[in-house]
């Protein structure tokens, strides 16, 4: 991997994200690229900004650059302020090469439900990761979600996936298939968790199912692969 993209929205805390960012990039060896947006979640026309705005995300990136004590990565930044920001994100991504995009994820309300941005992971040109911040075990423990009946025995995990092969060789982590549907799932030993994408216009049920109030999404992070 040469690029992770790192995005920072202007209504997010990013502490959760560039932990993981920065620790990504050293394990691959990449460049950490950090993309601020504007949108707050909405599509905000250009033409209906304030000046201030993009001198407020430059002086925002300056001080994120500068507050960042890693000499073994190198960091770009840069603001994107037109579009959605699934639109910002594919067009930086692919200008950049990202090979990943790491981006915070939140829990909403009692439920402890996550909110999955689907319009981003459907026009992601590359893996996206969502994190909650967990710090990972000293070896780590991945899984690659497998939707099996009744909780059946999942098959053998998909290790000729170039992502989460080149993730598990740098990280040193153990890859697992995590049988889908069983009730007394528990990902108190899991650090990752790998989800593929399915092009369409509805949430998969699988992706439904993550999102809800299950102790299987207690703090690993998701990563979700484009098909």
């Amino acid at each position: 991997m040469t690029s992770i993209l790192l995005i920072a929205e202007a209504e997010d805390s990013i502490q959760q994200s560039i932990n993981r960012a920065l620790m990504l990039a050293r394990y691959l060896r990449a460049r950490l690229d950090i993309l601020f947006c504007s949108t707050e979640r909405g599509y905000v026309p250009l033409s209906a900004q304030a000046p201030e705005t993009r001198a407020q995300a430059r002086a925002y990136l300056e001080s994120l650059r500068t507050s960042v004590a890693a000499p073994d990565v190198q960091i770009t930044t840069d603001a994107a302020f037109e579009g959605r920001l699934h639109e910002q994100v594919a067009r930086k991504a692919q200008a950049a090469g990202s090979t990943m995009i790491v981006k915070s994820t939140e829990r909403l309300g009692g439920r402890r439900e996550l909110r999955i941005d689907w319009p981003l992971l459907q026009h992601a040109p590359a893996p996206v990761l969502l994190t909650q911040g967990r710090a990972w075990q000293p070896r780590p423990r991945f899984g690659f979600a497998v939707e099996t009946p009744d909780g059946a025995a999942a098959a053998s995990a998909p290790n000729e996936n170039r992502t989460i092969a080149a993730l598990c060789a740098a990280c040193g982590a153990q890859l697992h298939a995590i049988a889908w549907g069983a009730a007394e799932n528990n990902d108190s030993e899991i650090d990752l968790l790998a989800v593929s994408v399915v092009r369409g216009q509805q949430l998969p049920v699988l992706i439904q199912r993550l999102t809800a109030d299950r102790p299987t999404l207690s703090g690993a992070d998701l990563l979700f692969l484009p098909p």
